[in-house]
């Protein structure tokens, strides 16, 4: 079995969509989908184990504490539309759900088995992605971030908390860098790169998106150049 995992962490309606009801969403997240599927194509074609982890709330008294202390509106609540997967896991992929921040909230630990290395994808890379990837370090698992395969909701948070991660926890590369090859070791972008990169990507995303008054995340997706997933 491949020693490999890809963690796909809150790639779900309420992170993405900012219309209301969602209190957390934003268009940038959704930056990252066209890389995840790139991503899950190439998983699959090597038989990379796939987990999918989302948040699922019950009841306010299950967010986060700081969301509870202010207030914050329920999100990714069970059963609701916000809660569902924006890209959908196949019928032999793990789905895991957690309420906090941290991927390993869920019970991602055990699903890992003998797994030495994630490569992480989805959002945000200031919020769940970095909590997930520091808990990864506390295990001995080996990171790798592909910076086309996760997002945040500005350009300013993406960039420095990629550096951030780069020079603390994780490997982030390029996306086509690691699809590219058998070898997946040694593909990091140097750290005085990671930002710039980070930056350039995000301001072609941007572009790409153009203005956003009255879009459905469905426009959203096609803009950034993939159909919404069946």
């Amino acid at each position: 079995m491949s020693r490999v995992a890809v963690v796909l962490v809150d790639v779900q309606r309420d992170f993405l969509d900012p219309t209301p009801p969602s209190p957390v969403g934003a268009w940038q997240k959704a930056f990252c989908v066209p890389g995840i599927q790139r991503l899950l194509a190439h998983a699959r074609r090597r038989g990379w184990r796939i987990i999918h982890v989302g948040t699922k709330h019950e009841s306010p008294t299950s967010l986060p504490l700081h969301h509870r202390d202010h207030g914050a509106a329920l999100y990714c609540q069970a059963g609701t539309p916000g809660s569902d997967f924006v890209v959908t896991p196949v019928s032999d992929e793990i789905v895991l759900f957690k309420t906090w921040y941290s991927a390993f909230d869920s019970p991602l630990g055990a699903s890992l088995e003998d797994a030495d290395t994630i490569v992480w994808g989805g959002i945000a890379t200031d919020c769940c992605v970095q909590q997930s990837a520091f808990d990864a370090d506390r295990r001995g698992l080996r990171s790798i971030i592909p910076i086309q395969a996760v997002s945040a909701s500005s350009s300013g948070t993406f960039s420095a908390s990629l550096t951030a991660l780069g020079k603390s926890v994780a490997e982030v590369v390029d996306i086509d860098d690691l699809l590219a090859g058998e070898d997946i070791t040694n593909l990091s972008i140097q750290s005085s790169e990671i930002g710039p990169q980070a930056a350039r990507w995000f301001g072609d995303q941007e572009n790409r998106l153009g203005g956003t008054s009255g879009l459905s995340l469905d426009d959203v997706l096609r803009r950034l150049g993939v159909p919404p997933d069946d």
